[in-house]
């Protein structure tokens, strides 16, 4: 099993010197000691961020389902994204290619997903746009705001994205807070990574 390591420890995830906040502040200083930034250092950071101006912002635990290793991120968005957007900064943070039609699903085995009651998928904006394919009764990924799905820590949905080659993530709600973001650290940000994302096309 693959050690979690800090996204700013992490070439690929690095963040500047210059970002100052809190998350970054308090990663900075794990670093300097040598160590990772533990989930409760996490959350007093989160305490304090509070404390800043700035959006709200959501974190998100994310996994890679069915895989040989284990793969995650964990990832920093707005609170006021879309599905849309969520979509994007996930596939992004495993270095796949955002090409692909998916949906978010409220049950969240790989094999039952079919069976969910709340859904949201991209066929409906596409339907929405003009094609003309069959409706699978989701609701929109572009109209639906986070806010609207994930309420509370440890809310939970299935990500799907490719519906051809099926990758599947659990996407889990571990964090709310505010004044993460500014103009030296846009969001999305990779918080966390664990295992080497594995190839979109093997």
């Amino acid at each position: 099993m693959a050690k979690n390591k800090s996204a700013h420890q992490d070439d690929t995830f690095s963040v500047s010197e210059d970002d100052d906040c809190a998350i970054c502040r308090a990663t900075r200083a794990a670093k300097e000691r040598g160590k990772d930034l533990s989930y409760q250092e996490l959350q007093a950071a989160f305490r304090e961020a509070n404390k800043e101006s700035g959006d709200g912002v959501f974190v998100f635990d994310t996994k890679v389902l069915g895989y040989k290793r284990e793969v995650a991120r964990t990832i920093a968005v707005p609170t006021s994204w879309n599905l849309y957007k969520l979509a994007e900064a996930i596939v992004t943070a495993y270095d796949f290619n955002f090409d692909h039609a998916f949906g978010f699903f409220d049950v969240t085995s790989s094999d039952d997903y079919t069976a969910s009651i709340r859904k949201y998928e991209l066929f409906t904006d596409i339907i929405e746009e003009g094609e003309d394919i069959e409706p699978t009764g989701a609701g929109s990924v572009k109209h639906t705001r986070l806010d609207q799905v994930w309420s509370k820590r440890g809310d939970s949905m299935l990500f799907l994205f490719d519906y051809g080659d099926d990758w599947h993530f659990s996407v889990t709600l571990t964090a709310t807070g505010n004044g993460i973001a500014s103009s030296a650290t846009p969001l999305p940000l990779i918080l966390a990574a664990t295992g080497k994302s594995p190839k979109q096309y093997e």
